[in-house]
């Protein structure tokens, strides 16, 4: 479980209650990455989604970790943001598991999380 305790961990160390408050010219280049990352993966692994926000349990498979009884999802407010923040976790957490779709496919929330690491929200 070392790639789902280090997301956890990373996604613990963002502070939800300041996204949206900056902005910077590579929040811009963030998004537009993870748009592209997002639908290169949803015309490989379609599932229902509200695209851009991928639902890796839709997608792939649904993981063994119980990732919807983590506190810090419950701190972010935004739904499309969690939605994102929770995928991100399962993808980790299929990583772990060995799921080949997911190892192939590990930086596809980077982008995103990155970008609210930064303070941005765009998505």
């Amino acid at each position: 479980m070392e790639n789902f305790n280090q997301a956890v961990k990373r996604i613990s160390a963002i502070d939800w209650s300041c996204i949206g408050n900056k902005q910077a010219r590579s929040h811009v280049h963030l998004s537009k990455e993870y748009l592209r990352r997002s639908s290169i993966f949803l015309q490989c692994y379609p599932g229902p989604c509200r695209y851009p926000f991928i639902i890796i349990s839709n997608s792939i498979t649904k993981s063994q970790a119980s990732v919807d009884d983590l506190q810090t999802l419950k701190e972010i407010d935004n739904s499309y943001v969690r939605d994102i923040a929770k995928s991100y976790l399962e993808l980790n957490a299929l990583i772990d598991e060995g799921n080949q779709i997911a190892i192939d496919n590990k930086d596809l929330f980077e982008p995103a999380i990155k970008l609210y690491e930064r303070g941005g929200i765009s998505l």
